[in-house]
């Protein structure tokens, strides 16, 4: 990607654009300002002088050797004193064909007598360089410094913004709490106009401000607000346990007590059946690659449901799912059950955005044709009840 010119270069052309379109203002301005004078005044001299010698080829010479001398040295009256002096000269003193006159030329049409003429001039200005320069830069300095240092307006949340705190407070102090918001960055004006309607009192919104400045808060990326505002939101958290489980990295564990998860730093509970279910899957995913297969539609799984019952008898499961893995033993139809209600319940828990990291891993077997399930999270990510994980280490040991 190319490079964006610096700001002194960007200054530096802005000048010389605005130096040049002053220069060409004031030769126009110029330019106009002579025309109308010579229109007044020099149809009737010339009418007088030439009303008896038009053709007098001396005479029409010595008066356009007056004219030039009459107007050598012009001043000029622009407010800008970027030209000097201009000088005037006589193209063509009388002339029938109607001339186009170019930027540095005038054109004067006159009677004489019934007939209309054309008297053609051509200036030159000297150009006052340091006023030429100073002028112009002086003005894109002070418009940069305006820019820099008067307070933007406010944007269209930033109206929203103080509308809101015009509810609590006078035009004034509401004004000023938006413009310091206006300043801030979408992250904080988000949080700022989810959490607002918590505090009512100038002094906690204050205090809002200042957390809002943190740069813990102010640097949160759209993953992280996510996870704050499903904290903050949904399962009323104040706002600085909010923050924590917006910055605590995609990690599960498993709580001591049944049922229970932290997710993301967020304690969830899930159903019995599922939550022994997601465990073994978790314990698989610790081990090797954690891939499980699907067993086949007409055999069970007998050492997975040997697992599975052992953690449900000795954990407090449901005795109906412990009967039927007793009877059944692990069939795919449990399983594929029993994931669909875990993802059910984490989109229902976090929303389907955020349970995606929480979620399962599917492919199919190339050699059987089934599918086979592993947890998406790696196993580093992963924490086992302390319980659980010496009982499985017992069992491949």
């Amino acid at each position: 990607m190319p490079k964006k010119p610096s700001v002194l270069l960007q200054c530096l052309l802005v000048s010389s654009l605005c130096i040049l379109l002053c220069w060409t203002y004031a030769q126009l301005s110029f330019k106009q300002a002579v025309t109308q004078t010579l229109q007044q005044q020099l149809p009737v001299k010339l009418q007088s002088a030439l009303y008896y010698s038009a053709n007098d080829g001396p005479i029409m010479q010595l008066i356009q050797h007056n004219v030039d001398a009459d107007l050598q040295v012009l001043p000029t009256s622009s407010f800008l004193p970027l030209l000097a002096q201009c000088h005037l000269n006589v193209l063509s003193l009388i002339s029938h064909d109607d001339h186009h006159a170019w930027f540095n030329q005038i054109n004067i049409k006159w009677l004489l007598g019934n007939k209309q003429v054309n008297t053609l001039f051509a200036f030159h200005c000297d150009t006052n360089w340091i006023a030429s320069i100073l002028y112009p830069l002086g003005f894109v300095t002070l418009l940069i410094l305006l820019w820099r240092f008067l307070p933007r307006p406010l944007s269209a949340k930033g109206l929203q913004i103080r509308q809101q705190l015009q509810q609590y407070m006078a035009f004034y102090p509401a004004h000023q709490l938006a413009r310091q918001l206006n300043t801030g960055s979408d992250t904080q004006l988000e949080l700022f106009e989810h959490l607002m309607p918590r505090y009512q009192q100038k002094q906690d919104i204050d205090a809002l401000l200042l957390w809002l400045a943190q740069p813990q808060v102010e640097t949160l990326n759209p993953e992280q607000l996510a996870w704050f505002m499903l904290a903050s939101r949904q399962y009323q958290l104040p706002k600085e346990h909010a923050l924590e489980v917006a910055l605590t990295p995609a990690t599960l564990c498993f709580g001591q007590e049944q049922g229970q998860l932290i997710i993301h730093g967020l304690t969830l509970t899930l159903f019995k059946t599922p939550y022994f279910y997601y465990l073994w899957y978790a314990n698989l995913r610790c081990q090797s690659e954690g891939w499980h297969l699907n067993p086949p539609v007409n055999r069970s799984d007998t050492a997975g449901a040997a697992e599975l019952i052992e953690l449900m008898q000795s954990s407090g499961g449901h005795n109906k799912a412990i009967n039927d893995l007793l009877a059944y033993g692990l069939r795919a139809k449990i399983l594929d059950q029993n994931r669909n209600k875990l993802k059910a319940e984490l989109i229902s828990l976090l929303g389907e955005n955020l349970a995606q990291d929480y979620l399962f891993d599917t492919e199919r077997d190339l050699k059987s044709g089934r599918y086979r399930y592993r947890l998406r999270l790696p196993p580093h990510a992963i924490t086992l009840p302390s319980a659980y994980k010496n009982t499985s280490e017992n069992q491949v040991n």
